[in-house]
């Protein structure tokens, strides 16, 4: 026999009820539960509160719903003949104590247990977890005892016995294999807590405790919430630092490069300055100004301007002997452009300032 989704059979039922606000979410339709109504896969189960529930599975697993709580049922298979099946359960809201059955000791690696923020691998053992509003999760490995009243007596032979639990998130992983150890997970893009041991008391005889952080788990989240926090605030300091020094070297750059270009700027000033005091005579009768020289080569017009600021010669000569619109431009004696302007002597202009560099 196999109680499975595909059967849409029960698998499973309320087996304890104290209070009335229990509803089951089936489909589309609202279901006002009591005791002994029957559990199906796909099911939600809301407890409200002032009310407690426990659902007891086909395969003798058992989860104990507390009140304010909610419980999704994604999938149960089970086969009695062979104790092979698997389930699947989501706790969205409030606090479930989970009481390994025949599929959790038999086939550790089948029962999965999520919630908003953490998946709990069970390998057969008991557990509980507390959901907050904000879908942070709170873990605890409990043991499997005959009776709950004496589960703090771990030391009492064939008392008790503790199977492990793999809490995970996105990025990282904690095992717990020891009763009465306890991890946080805050978001499901951040490592689980590292197991911290919680007072046994947190689960009394009835099976129901303050699952919302114990105090032993509220230090450590306090001491890892610092931690983040010196980190964040060494980060922005390490960071302040790196802009301040970054501002400074560029502040230092652009005065350096102003303090450049005024340099330049009084020496082309001083060079022309001196160039046209030195040359006034020569510029009225040298018919190259503002060139350095002129001629013909070889039937070729040409002109020279020669820079001593930046060691450049640069020369610009025409394909005929006589004005024409193409022109090669080269600095020390290197072609870097040809160029066609305008026609006839009013329009042959160029200009030399972008390749004097």
């Amino acid at each position: 026999m196999c109680i499975s989704t595909g059967a849409q059979a029960g698998i499973g039922k309320i087996s304890e009820l104290q209070g009335t606000t229990v509803e089951i979410k089936r489909g589309s339709n609202i279901i006002k539960a009591q005791k002994n109504t029957e559990i199906e896969s796909n099911d939600t189960v809301s407890v409200g509160s002032n009310t407690t529930a426990v659902i007891t599975f086909a395969d003798n697993s058992t989860a104990k719903i507390s009140a304010n709580s909610k419980l999704l049922i994604d999938d149960f298979v089970y086969d009695p003949t062979t104790s092979a099946g698997k389930t699947s359960m989501k706790v969205a809201l409030g606090t479930v104590r989970m009481v390994s059955g025949n599929i959790g000791h038999n086939n550790a690696k089948n029962v999965n247990i999520k919630t908003p923020t953490a998946a709990i691998a069970v390998r057969g053992t008991d557990f509980a977890m507390t959901v907050d509003e904000l879908g942070r999760s709170t873990v605890v490995l409990l043991p499997t005892c005959k009776d709950d009243r004496q589960a703090t007596l771990l030391e009492l032979p064939g008392n008790c016995k503790c199977g492990a639990i793999d809490v995970m998130t996105d990025v990282g992983k904690v095992s717990m294999e020891s009763p009465f150890y306890a991890t946080y997970v805050a978001n499901i893009q951040e490592t689980p807590l590292p197991p911290v041991r919680v007072d046994p008391q947190v689960i009394n005889a009835a099976g129901e405790g303050s699952l919302n952080r114990p105090q032993a788990l509220q230090v450590a989240v306090k001491d890892r919430e610092q931690k983040k926090d010196d980190h964040k605030d060494k980060s922005k300091a390490n960071e302040d630092e790196r802009k301040a020094s970054k501002d400074s070297s560029e502040k230092e750059l652009a005065n350096k490069s102003k303090n450049d270009e005024e340099t330049i700027k009084k020496a082309l000033a001083g060079e022309v300055g001196a160039t046209k005091t030195a040359n006034a005579e020569f510029a009225a009768a040298n018919p190259c100004w503002p060139f350095t020289g002129c001629g013909n080569e070889k039937g070729y017009n040409w002109y020279e301007h020669v820079d001593p600021l930046r060691g450049n010669v640069i020369n610009i000569r025409t394909l005929e002997s006589s004005d024409n619109t193409t022109y090669n431009i080269s600095v020390n004696n290197v072609d870097i452009s040809q160029r066609q302007i305008g026609s006839g002597a009013n329009g042959n202009v160029v200009t030399v300032r972008q390749w004097n560099r």
